[in-house]
C-alpha cells in the first residue's frame, strides 16, 4: 500500500510524506519526503506507464504568516524509484502497491456510473470506458 499524508499535525499541516506499507497498513515505512514545508490534501494515480502521479497542496508560496495560499504542486516518481526503494526498505520483498505499478491493466475496463465494473453497456447511458466517460446511444 501506498500513502500520503503530513508528518506534523500542530496549528498548521506540514511536511508531506509518501509512506509504504506491506501488511495492509498495519505498519508504515516513511519511503519520501515530498514538501518539507506547509503543506495539505493530496491525491495519488497510477498512470499507463506504471510511474505515480502525486498532486497535492503546497504552502511554500503562501504568507507564512497566516498560511492562507497554497498552489497546486504535481510530481510523477518513476516506477524504477519507487521499486528501488521498496527494495532499500524491505529487501527482495517488494510490496503490491509497488509491484502492481509495473504495468497499466490490459483489458478493457467498463464501469458504470454507480462504479460496478460491466463486461459491456448493457443499455444506453454514460459508462467509463478505460478511464474516460463515454456516452453509448
Amino acid at each position: 500500500m501506498l500513502h500520503t499524508v503530513v508528518k506534523t499535525f500542530s496549528s498548521f499541516r506540514k511536511d508531506l510524506r509518501l509512506y509504504m506499507s506491506t501488511d495492509e497498513g498495519k505498519t508504515w515505512q516513511e519511503a519520501f519526503q515530498l514538501q518539507p514545508g506547509y503543506s495539505a490534501y493530496s491525491s495519488m494515480q497510477r498512470l499507463a506507464n506504471g510511474d505515480l502521479a502525486i498532486i497535492f497542496e503546497d504552502g511554500s508560496l503562501g504568507n507564512q504568516d497566516k498560511q492562507d495560499c497554497y498552489a497546486m504542486t504535481y510530481v510523477v516518481m518513476s516506477r524504477e524509484t519507487l521499486e528501488n526503494k521498496a527494495t532499500e526498505l524491505y529487501g527482495e520483498f517488494i510490496p503490491d502497491a509497488v509491484r502492481n505499478l509495473r504495468s497499466a491493466p490490459s483489458a478493457t475496463a467498463i464501469y458504470n456510473l454507480a462504479g460496478q465494473r460491466v463486461e459491456a453497456p448493457a443499455s444506453r447511458g454514460a459508462y467509463i470506458i478505460n478511464g474516460k466517460k463515454v456516452v453509448v446511444k
